[in-house]
């Protein structure tokens, strides 16, 4: 350097680039000390992922337990419905295939001695009278809701 005033301009700067480090190192230490809180949430949530990841499992393995069963219990009721169906007759699951869109579950229902089970009001003495007739075990219509009356 030649002149003085180069000199003191250096200073200047080098007094200046002094101050922004120190601001810097200042902003860094700030930052560290905010990191740390957020590094332990960071941990806390690993662990508590961790966890809920079993959870998960668990549940998926017990979900895939329960939906076997119920495939067993549905394999087990086509097979029961099957061996009825073969029992019935064809003229009779004919009959409920073609009501039960109609009626659906209430297609096929009981005779309590005065009563069709299906019928929404009292059913009248003559029709009561008739189905009580009928042979213990017969399916017949209702002639007031157009169930099959089991008697």
């Amino acid at each position: 350097m030649t002149s003085p005033k180069q000199a003191q301009a250096v200073q200047h700067e080098i007094d200046s680039l002094s101050a922004k480090i120190s601001d810097l190192e200042d902003g860094e230490l700030a930052l560290l000390g905010d990191m740390e809180p957020v590094e332990e949430s960071i941990e806390s949530m690993a662990i508590e992922m961790t966890s809920l990841d079993g959870q998960i499992e668990a549940l998926g393995s017990e979900a895939e337990r329960i939906e076997s069963e119920i495939e067993a219990e549905i394999d087990d009721l086509v097979e029961q419905r099957a061996q009825a169906a073969g029992e019935v007759g064809t003229e009779f699951i004919e009959e409920y295939e073609h009501i039960r869109p109609d009626l659906g579950a209430r297609a096929v229902v009981t005779f309590d001695g005065k009563n069709c089970s299906g019928c929404p009001f009292v059913m009248p003495a003559m029709e009561a009278d008739r189905v009580r007739k009928l042979a213990e075990g017969t399916v017949d219509r209702c002639g007031e809701c157009s169930r099959l009356v089991c008697r």
